[in-house]
């Protein structure tokens, strides 16, 4: 909540799953958009090397494409990490969310499901 009881903001953002990624991350200017929390900062490692990130406090909603009136997944005062440089998705959904999650893939058939 931001001070005041006001409701947050919400942005709608593209994402891909990271299976690589131990924590949700989030671009820069979503992060702004949704006046997510500075938690502070910590390092990452990652094919360049060690970089330093700042840690966010965020709640996160995915929606199903075929019905966007209602969330599908919901993780409240989730721990992302801001994405340091830009990418073509605004959020990358690390193990942290699904390994809450039962996820199904089908390679051949083009599809997956994923439960929250």
């Amino acid at each position: 909540m931001i001070d005041g009881g006001e409701t947050p903001p919400m942005a709608f953002a593209r994402a891909l799953i990271d299976t690589g990624s131990d924590i949700t991350v989030v671009s820069a200017s979503i992060l702004q958009q949704v006046r997510a929390s500075l938690l502070g900062t910590t390092k990452t490692s990652g094919i360049a090397g060690s970089t330093p990130v700042r840690l966010f406090a965020a709640s996160l909603f995915i929606f199903d494409s075929s019905n966007v009136h209602s969330p599908w997944i919901v993780r409240s005062d989730l721990k992302v990490m801001e994405l340091p440089g830009s990418l073509e998705f605004d959020v990358l959904i690390g193990l942290d969310v699904l390994r809450t999650c039962t996820m199904v893939v089908d390679g051949p058939g083009g599809r997956f499901a994923l439960d929250g």
